[in-house]
């Protein structure tokens, strides 16, 4: 009887030591595969906002002066930033980074959402046919610098295969101070880098 439960004792730990090796291989796999979704999302973005800039063979405030290639240029923008939101949802929801669940994600995306919404004014300033030179051309400008500017931070990454999903903290340090455009002090308070 003693010799039947130790046998059954040891096919009890033996299963539960099988059955941890099987989960532990699941959660490993989920995590490499999410992991592997992450960088495509990423690289994807990368090269989605350097390309933004790259279709352009001429200067960049005469190729948007025209509301058409505006569009296209914000809608280009925009799809990179819907790449890195879905990498780092996916980040946050997996919590795959080292950086813990503080990682913070919504101030950079706030400040490219604001150049856009400059973008889009001014394409709603061109479309509208107005007499007049646009009064805010220099402020174009600048946003156009400084995304000119994330966009050559980002190619540094791709090249360098970067894709791990960049938070508040990494932008701040890694880019914020060669912004040029004063939309840029609304965002970032409280930084120190």
């Amino acid at each position: 009887m003693k010799k039947a439960l130790v046998i059954i004792v040891c096919l009890l730990f033996i299963a539960s030591i099988g059955l941890n090796i099987y989960q532990y291989r699941k959660i490993t796999n989920e995590k490499e595969i999410n992991m592997n979704m992450v960088k495509d999302y990423m690289s994807t973005s990368e090269v989605t906002f350097i390309n933004a800039f790259e279709v352009v063979d001429q200067d960049m405030m005469e190729y948007i002066a025209d509301p058409s290639n505006l569009s296209n240029f914000i809608e280009s923008i925009q799809a990179a930033e819907l790449y890195y939101l879905i990498a780092s949802q996916r980040v946050a929801a997996f919590q795959l980074n080292n950086k813990g669940p503080s990682s913070t994600y919504l101030q950079s995306r706030s400040l490219i959402d604001a150049y856009l919404q400059e973008l889009r004014s001014y394409r709603k300033y061109l479309m509208s046919n107005e007499n007049g030179a646009y009064a805010y051309t220099d402020q174009i400008a600048m946003v156009i610098a400084d995304l000119k500017t994330i966009a050559n931070w980002l190619s540094e990454r791709y090249e360098n295969n970067n894709f791990q999903v960049y938070n508040d903290d990494d932008f701040y340090k890694e880019v914020y101070d060669n912004l040029a455009s004063n939309i840029k002090e609304h965002y970032f308070i409280g930084f120190s880098g």
